[in-house]
């Protein structure tokens, strides 16, 4: 094992064993807006593992890219703490994630050309939540063109990234690691949708932060090692 994938291991332990754990018991015991500062500093660590990637890998577009996707997706992290707050802040948190899934493809377009698979693949899912979203009966409101963009995009990534891996028969390290993140992601923002639109329950909240923060890491490591 070398030195990366030592200081890699490292990272994840700290990362998924303490800094999680500390949000997820903060957020349940003190609520959302004074676990904040917990919430913030996962972010600020998948950064600061996107901007190691971006150091030792030279600063490619691909890095630059998901640098950059990681830095609105912490922009979106801070407005999605007052998600039951303020609608405003939560229509900001929805636009700077949805410019995070945009650069994300971005980046995700420049390591291969898109396929016609992709979009058949990417509509089946997206009817398959519009079918569960009836089935449930969840009411988006006023947020339910935001949501229903994003939601496109977010499902086309995390296709893009499938396919990304695929076309490299899981022999690049990289690709594993942003399909993975990108489908802990997806995982992520349905569980979002069910404790927020659905049934607010313990078990989606801590879904929510378990996938989305490991998601995160996931990606931000994809840089690291492509």
């Amino acid at each position: 094992m070398n030195g990366k994938m030592i200081l890699t291991a490292a990272v994840m332990l700290v990362y998924l064993a303490f800094l999680l754990p500390i949000y997820i018991i903060r957020e349940e015991r003190e609520g959302l807006i004074k676990a904040g500062g917990s919430k913030l500093a996962l972010s600020a660590a998948f950064c600061a593992v996107g901007m190691w990637g971006i150091v030792s890998q030279g600063g490619d577009t691909f890095s630059l890219l998901v640098f950059a996707g990681l830095l609105c997706s912490l922009i979106g992290d801070y407005y999605l703490i007052f998600i039951n707050e303020h609608e405003k802040k939560f229509l900001n948190g929805i636009m700077s994630f949805g410019t995070a899934q945009i650069l994300y493809i971005a980046a995700l377009a420049g390591r291969g050309g898109f396929r016609a698979w992709e979009f058949i693949i990417a509509a089946a899912l997206i009817a398959a939540v519009v079918v569960a979203k009836s089935l449930l009966k969840l009411s988006f409101g006023r947020m339910e063109l935001p949501l229903s963009v994003y939601t496109v995009l977010l499902i086309f990534m995390a296709v893009r990234a499938g396919f990304y891996w695929y076309s490299m028969e899981g022999a690049e390290i990289s690709a594993g690691l942003f399909f993975t993140g990108a489908v802990l992601f997806l995982l992520s923002d349905i569980s979002l949708g069910l404790w927020k639109f659905f049934r607010p329950a313990p078990l989606f909240r801590n879904l929510v932060a378990m996938c989305y923060f490991t998601g995160q890491i996931m990606i931000a490591f994809s840089v690291v090692y492509h």
